[in-house]
C-alpha cells in the first residue's frame, strides 16, 4: 500500500519536472521570448488538440493532420 501510494505521488513531480524542462527549453532557445500573436495562435492550436483529444475522443493521427494544415493556414 505504501508503494502503491508513493508511485501515485511520484507521477505529479514527474510531470512537473517535463513541465518545467518543456518551459526552460523555450525559453532557453528563444522559441518564446514574448507574448505576440504567434504564441497566441500556438496556445489557440494546442487548446484546441487537447479539446478534440480528450473532449471529443477524436482520434490522434486526424488532430496532428488538422492541426497542421491549420498551422500552414495560419503562418503562410
Amino acid at each position: 500500500m505504501l508503494f502503491r501510494s508513493s508511485m501515485y505521488g511520484l507521477r505529479a513531480i514527474v510531470t512537473g519536472l517535463i513541465v518545467y524542462a518543456a518551459i526552460a527549453f523555450t525559453k532557453g532557445n528563444g522559441i518564446v521570448s514574448s507574448f505576440s500573436w504567434f504564441t497566441a495562435m500556438q496556445i489557440l492550436i494546442f487548446a484546441g488538440s487537447l479539446l478534440a483529444l480528450f473532449v471529443f475522443r477524436k482520434h490522434p493521427v486526424s488532430v496532428i493532420i488538422v492541426s497542421g494544415l491549420v498551422g500552414i493556414a495560419l503562418y503562410s
